[in-house]
């Protein structure tokens, strides 16, 4: 609510539209004169404003000194409303001016006047200046530059300061007679008049505004909502009442059944067509969602310059309308909570993928939002080699222009390349999921074949999944789901195969699928892959903990290694062979096919390896072949994965690892400075040995600084 006392900028009608949002204005003041004008048209004296209002004398933003008033719209407004201080009691020794041989001085009794009947009236317009010792008539001071008048005469003394003391009662009263005086008196009451005339625009104005803002609150709510959760706002039409107006109206039309406001509303501007405002149409989302992205991103940004220093991760899908949109996420730590949060940047829309052209993209998007690039300390992308390159990839380029921007790839990511690299790594993995993708794609396309499945299954929870390209906790499912379920499964496309009432073309697939599972080298690699993928998926999603720290990403790996290892041994293939009999009765044997011997090629150097290889039995080829290929491919690329995040912990496990002794973080953390001169200082060193005096023991270093921050 805005001060009733705040100056306006109201001078005359034309100007009342610039000046919408004003207070409610007092009665304008009356002055007496001895004109003869019918007083009573004005409806109070200033006497008596005085005296009902006496806060009316004080004004702390003008000065009671009219020799220092700069007369502008502001000063104009708030006199033609208030009355100044007269100075009765100043010190009017100031005043004095010298007439010939004769002193002259103003004196109190020329701030009244006697009429001719005896009564004494107020000079209200009479104001002494302390400063200068001249007075004034406020209003013709104020007033008189809005008319068009003759040039100033003795008359007009009175506007500039009077101080001629040996004729101030012939002047005070041809002043108080003239016409400029009298018109400035009525400049002030027109311009009363139109303030009036302006509170009630003002009222219906604000009302107005009220109304709209109301209306705009539940607009927002619903743009808020629909675009938190990621959903399309238009539909077919944008018609109140129609089932395919899109979530955006129904949203407002579901709303509008618990507010009555909202209801009546849409009733009136529900459907108002082209030309008319609504703030219902689709535009207004648009404009809104652009002012609180506007407004979000001005945030984040002021955060990360905040924090001063930043991590990016970038990556690039296309959309539906098939642009490639590259998607920039920065991650920092928020002052005063020691959070680390990833914030959304922007989409920005790509043409190519070289290692050169997104990384300009990226550094054009940063200097667009003034982050500085030499802050930035991490870098996170996937492994394509455009990301990764350390010759041409962005994260080298991004180093040739700060060097402490270390690269850490995503380490799920790294985990999933592991095993994408090892199904392609021999036939037999390879035939493999090629079974469990036909297998799902089979009894998923048709209704009749899932419901045989379903019978078959039973109880069970694991029915079966289709295989994901990214995602390896989709594979991960796909393998637990047919090893749980391998003699169901197998049932169910035997059902499926000696069927009268399926397709010919689905009784011919059955059988093909049947013929494959009946195979042990099949029973026995969804053992294998359900026992892999198991402990990838365990990994995999621990790798994926919000605020995971890099030596957990190391004891992960190390974990998954030695598990891995440890599978890589005749006895866990006896293990795995056993189970697999077990699972389905019958399989004894492994497949003939795979015994035949394949033609080669004769080298003198062959020697007795070739016969070695032919003379072996197909179980052995399959553990030698398969098996142990498969375990070899997961530690080798295990291994090279894990390099990346192995030196960094090197660098940086001395701010967790409790079992170092002084001597050993003073070296680490010796190293770290050197490292990063532009950010530690030498004394980093012993900060730290004091700060892990305090650390208790198993709680992280992020861990300890939140609990610093929050006592």
């Amino acid at each position: 609510m805005l001060n009733k006392n705040e100056p306006i900028n109201i001078i005359t009608p034309e100007s009342k539209i610039e000046n919408k949002l004003l207070s409610p204005m007092k009665t304008e003041p009356k002055f007496t004169t001895s004109l003869n004008v019918n007083t009573s048209d004005i409806t109070e004296s200033i006497t008596d404003k005085v005296k009902s209002n006496p806060t009316n004398l004080i004004h702390l933003k003008f000065s009671n000194d009219p020799a220092h008033w700069v007369i502008n719209s502001d000063l104009i407004s708030y006199f033609s409303e208030n009355i100044p201080i007269q100075n009765v009691d100043a010190d009017l020794t100031v005043s004095t001016r010298q007439f010939g041989t004769k002193t002259r001085y103003f004196r109190k009794e020329y701030f009244s006047r006697a009429l001719g009947n005896g009564e004494c009236v107020n000079r209200e317009w009479l104001i002494y200046s302390p400063s200068t010792g001249s007075v004034y008539c406020y209003v013709c001071k104020i007033f008189r530059h809005l008319q068009t008048s003759e040039k100033l005469t003795s008359v007009h003394q009175f506007e500039s300061g009077f101080d001629d003391w040996k004729n101030i009662n012939v002047r005070m009263e041809a002043h108080e007679q003239s016409n400029d005086h009298f018109n400035s008196i009525k400049k002030m009451v027109d311009l009363n008049k139109c303030k009036k005339l302006d509170v009630e625009l003002i009222n219906q104005f604000n009302n107005e505004k009220m109304y709209w803002i109301q209306v705009l609150k539940r607009v927002i709510a619903v743009i808020k909502f629909l675009s938190s959760r990621g959903l399309a706002f238009r539909g077919d039409s944008e018609i109140f009442g129609c089932p395919k107006n899109g979530n955006y109206l129904g949203c407002l039309e579901l709303l509008s059944n618990f507010d009555p406001f909202l209801e009546e509303h849409i009733k009136k501007f529900g459907n108002p067509g082209k030309g008319k405002v609504s703030y219902m149409s689709s535009t207004i989302c648009n404009e809104f969602i652009d002012i609180l992205a506007t407004t979000l991103n001005l945030k984040i940004v002021s955060e990360i310059k905040e924090t001063k220093y930043f991590g990016i991760s970038i990556d690039s899908t296309p959309d539906i309308a098939h642009i490639d949109q590259l998607t920039i996420i920065i991650r920092y730590t928020t002052i005063g909570q020691g959070k680390v949060v990833e914030r959304f940047l922007g989409f920005v829309p790509i043409e190519q993928h070289d290692g050169k052209y997104l990384f300009d993209v990226l550094n054009k998007m940063l200097n667009d939002n003034n982050i500085d690039i030499s802050k930035c300390r991490s870098q996170s992308y996937d492994n394509a080699s455009n990301m990764s390159g350390i010759y041409s990839g962005v994260q080298a380029r991004f180093r040739e222009v700060n060097k402490l921007a270390e690269w850490i790839p995503c380490a799920a990511h790294s985990l999933n390349l592991v095993g994408s690299v090892t199904v392609e790594c021999c036939t037999e993995a390879i035939k493999f999921f090629s079974v469990v993708q036909s297998i799902y794609t089979f009894l998923s396309a048709s209704p009749q074949r899932w419901s045989i499945m379903l019978k078959n299954m039973k109880e069970s929870v694991f029915v079966v999944k289709s295989l994901s390209e990214t995602r390896w906790s989709a594979r991960s499912d796909a393998t637990k789901a047919l090893s749980h379920n391998y003699e169901e499964i197998r049932q169910t496309l035997i059902d499926i195969s000696l069927s009268e009432t399926q397709p010919p073309t689905a009784v011919n697939e059955a059988k093909s699928l049947v013929k494959k599972l009946n195979r042990l080298e099949t029973v026995l690699m969804s053992i294998i892959w359900n026992d892999i993928l198991q402990q990838v998926n365990i990994v995999n999603k621990s790798l994926q903990t919000p605020g995971i720290e890099i030596c957990t990403v190391v004891n992960l790996y190390n974990s998954l290694l030695s598990y891995f290892k440890n599978m890589r041994s005749a006895e866990e293939f006896d293990l795995f062979e056993e189970k697999a009999k077990i699972k389905v009765s019958g399989l004894s044997n492994y497949s003939e096919l795979e015994s035949r011997k394949r033609k080669h090629k004769v080298s003198v150097y062959d020697g007795n390896a070739i016969d070695a290889v032919d003379q072996m039995s197909a179980r052995d080829k399959f553990k030698i072949q398969t098996f142990y290929v498969i375990i070899d491919k997961l530690v080798v690329e295990m291994e090279k994965r894990k390099k990346a995040y192995l030196r960094l912990d090197e660098r940086f496990n001395f701010l967790t690892d409790d079992s170092l002794k002084d001597e050993e973080i003073k070296i680490k953390a010796n190293n770290l400075v050197e490292t990063y001169k532009t950010d530690l200082e030498s004394a980093f060193v012993n900060e730290f040995l004091i700060f892990k005096s305090f650390r208790e023991i198993g709680m992280s270093v992020n861990e300890m600084l939140i609990k610093q921050i929050n006592t």
